[in-house]
């Protein structure tokens, strides 16, 4: 597996590898993913469809307008610091477990 980390300081779309410290977009079924930063939102955005092994939201807001897929593991928390927001036409895979101990929103 390999480990992808968002940088603080980046209010940016998915696809934005400067935004990521390994400097490239995470989108394989071996990628751990894991947003940390309180003050940035990461969007993936209409038509974009991502891939992940495990996703984790501790702090931020995840803002899917787009497709992210997770095989196993969907992590918000701990309580009160992730924020996940499905726009309309946005979609949530997940193949395992589904833990929203943050906040979870979506729109239609």
């Amino acid at each position: 597996m390999t480990t992808f980390n968002w940088k603080n300081g980046f209010n940016a779309d998915w696809i934005t590898a400067a935004a990521w410290d390994t400097s490239i977009v995470p989108n394989t079924g071996t990628a751990d993913v894991t947003i940390n930063t309180p003050a940035n939102t990461v969007t993936v955005s209409a038509g974009e469809s991502f891939l992940t092994n495990t996703t984790t939201l501790n702090a931020g807001t995840l803002l899917l307008n787009g497709t992210l897929t997770t095989a196993s593991t969907v992590q918000i928390g701990p309580a009160g610091t992730g924020t996940m927001t499905v726009g309309a036409g946005g979609l949530l895979l997940f193949g395992g477990t589904f833990d929203p101990v943050g906040n979870v929103a979506g729109s239609r």
